[in-house]
């Protein structure tokens, strides 16, 4: 019968098993298969990418080949997930037309509901948080992700009974990671596991039969249990064989080139990076990578942009994006159109930095926020009036560390940029933690400061952008050198301003941009001492 699903056995495998069952299933249901829904665990640790991430932007490599930790590829987007058999997945094969019509949100949110309700009759008080979170007490208990391919969707979801908070943050390599005893406590209050919830930790077969009820209520079906087919059992071999396959796992890299131009953006729908290869010599582009957390149905329109980029002249690549744009029809689940298209034409950009002495090893250095279009980078460089510093970059024991100021003693980079700043009237502050440079920025808003200069590691940058963007104020951040928080792993301590490891500045980097403004007074002897 119609209302006749099939409910797969529950197995426990590896991860590229798991992986390559769904996109088997996936195909074959495109091909009049059946639906099917599965619920199962991972027999070892792994660490399971988005579908759209670099390899090594996100996995500790050697930790993971040290603990024989898999890393595999997922054909949904998102960000990477640690995975283990402390932990309950199901997958959903089913018809696009099965789930609530609308946006590729409406689906994950409907998905979250269906899990949220079996959670429910286990005594647990759930809730869904965008973009694929389901949380109680904001904590994150579980997460969904999922693809639309043709009429058929595939959507995947979790539900943690345990959290091993330690091996996940050693396994991911991301910004919030907290390996100090105190950094994995701080980490454990973001997560929750059932066992933490429910007086007796329920056993796996009794969430396994609270989902399926949900689902088969949610979906107006019977599910009824069988096993794969042998056509299916065939497919899945194959599958496993491509997904293990570096092709896939490694699939989306750096592009080769000559020159590489680099920019990131972050919004709600995720982080958007842009490598970009370009040969200077025929003014064109030869290979492009857009990568990140993201989430876009189809899930390779992103890839098909950046093939269609590739031998573009510089002058026609606008043109081409918005070509690509108005002929395929794109839900960007949280991102825009626009978003893609900063992206892209921020690293192109950094070609135009050379005419400000930059190389591209520089202008990959360089963040710019709120910069209209068609305003150069040296326009807005011209008009700073402020420089914001960053106190990491002062020697920890100096008196100024954690307040205004500098001697400008020669001991450690700031008092180069401070001298820099004053020659050309600058305004100098440092920023001593994150509600201090939200403050200063608010400052600078109201009292019309037309743009400036800041200081900072790509990681806070990449954290951090919303409150630049916020501001409303063109601005130029420097990338920095040396120990950073998250380097050291110490981001708790930088967010209060307690971070005691010496960041360093990049010297020729900053005299370049700097170079752009104007000395205002004559540095002579006496005038420097008298200030």
């Amino acid at each position: 019968m119609h209302n006749h699903w099939r409910l797969l056995a529950s197995e426990t495998l590896a991860v590229t098993e798991h992986l390559a069952l769904d996109r088997s299933l996936l195909e074959r249901r495109r091909r009049g298969g059946a639906n099917s829904l599965r619920i199962y665990r991972y027999a070892t640790p792994a660490v399971a990418l988005g579908v759209h991430q670099i390899m090594e932007q996100e996995v500790r490599w050697d930790y993971c080949q040290a603990r024989r930790i898999a890393v595999a590829r997922r054909m949904t987007g998102g960000g990477a997930l640690y995975l283990d058999d402390r932990q309950l997945h199901w997958s959903l094969i089913a018809p696009r037309a099965a789930l609530p019509q609308g946006d590729f949100q409406s689906g994950i949110a409907w998905a979250a509901q269906v899990a949220i309700d079996a959670l429910k009759t286990l005594g647990v008080d759930a809730v869904f948080r965008p973009r694929n979170d389901i949380e109680v007490n904001g904590k994150k208990l579980g997460g969904i992700n999922g693809v639309v391919v043709a009429d058929t969707v595939l959507l995947q979801g979790s539900i943690l009974f345990n959290v091993d908070v330690h091996s996940m943050l050693w396994a991911l390599k991301v910004p919030m990671e907290k390996l100090t005893p105190e950094g994995l406590d701080a980490a454990r209050d973001r997560v929750v596991g059932l066992v933490d919830l429910l007086s007796a930790a329920p056993d796996y077969s009794l969430v396994q039969a609270a989902l399926a009820a949900s689902f088969a209520s949610a979906l107006g079906v019977e599910f009824s249990p069988q096993a794969l087919t042998p056509d299916e059992q065939s497919a899945w071999a194959a599958q496993c064989v491509a997904d293990a396959h570096p092709d896939w796992v490694q699939r989306m890299r750096t592009p080769e080139g000559l020159r590489i131009l680099q920019s990131v953006i972050k919004r709600h729908g995720g982080v958007v990076r842009a490598n970009i290869a370009v040969d200077m010599q025929q003014s064109c582009v030869t290979g492009v990578t857009i990568a990140g957390d993201f989430d876009v149905q189809p899930s390779d329109a992103m890839q098909r942009l950046a093939r269609q980029l590739s031998g573009v002249a510089f002058p026609f690549i606008k043109r081409s994006v918005e070509t690509f744009f108005e002929q395929n029809e794109i839900d960007f689940c949280g991102l825009t159109a626009e978003d893609f298209m900063l992206v892209l034409r921020m690293a192109l950009e950094k070609i135009e930095y050379t005419r400000m002495g930059l190389d591209l090893d520089d202008a990959n250095a360089v963040y710019p926020v709120n910069v209209p279009e068609g305003r150069t980078l040296g326009e807005v460089v011209s008009e700073a009036t402020v420089m914001l510093l960053p106190y990491c970059a002062k020697l920890p024991a100096c008196k100024f560390r954690f307040t205004q100021g500098c001697s400008e003693c020669g001991m450690c980079t700031i008092g180069d940029a401070y001298r820099l700043a004053r020659e050309r009237g600058m305004e100098a502050v440092t920023i001593i933690r994150f509600e201090h440079l939200q403050a200063t920025l608010t400052r600078m808003k109201e009292t019309g400061v037309k743009s400036y200069i800041g200081a900072c590691c790509e990681e806070f940058f990449v954290k951090r952008q919303q409150a630049f963007l916020n501001a409303g104020i063109p601005g130029v951040l420097l990338d920095i050198d040396g120990k950073t928080c998250y380097q050291m792993r110490e981001e708790d301590q930088a967010y209060a301003g307690t971070f005691t490891a010496l960041a360093d500045l990049k010297q020729g980097l900053v005299s370049k941009v700097l170079a752009q403004i104007p000395v205002k007074i004559e540095m002579t002897a006496e005038n420097k001492c008298a200030s």
